[in-house]
C-alpha cells in the first residue's frame, strides 16, 4: 500500500519476476464503480472495498 506513483507495481512485478512466482496487482481488481470513484477523488469505504477483498482473495487466497 502506498501513495499513487510510489513504484508499487514496479517493485512488486520485479520481485515476483526475480522469485519465479505471479504478480498480482491489487487495483485491477476494482470493480468499475470503485474506479469511477476513486477517479474522481471520492475515497472509498468499507462497503466499497467488500466486493474488491472478494475478487482479490480469490486469486491469493
Amino acid at each position: 500500500m502506498g501513495v499513487s506513483g510510489s513504484g508499487k507495481t514496479v517493485v512488486g512485478r520485479s520481485l515476483a519476476q526475480r522469485q519465479k512466482c505471479p504478480f498480482f496487482d491489487g487495483d485491477d481488481f476494482h470493480p468499475p464503480d470503485n474506479v469511477a470513484k476513486m477517479s474522481k477523488s471520492i475515497p472509498l469505504d468499507d462497503q466499497d472495498r467488500r466486493p474488491w477483498l472478494k475478487g482479490f482473495s480469490k486469486v491469493v487466497g
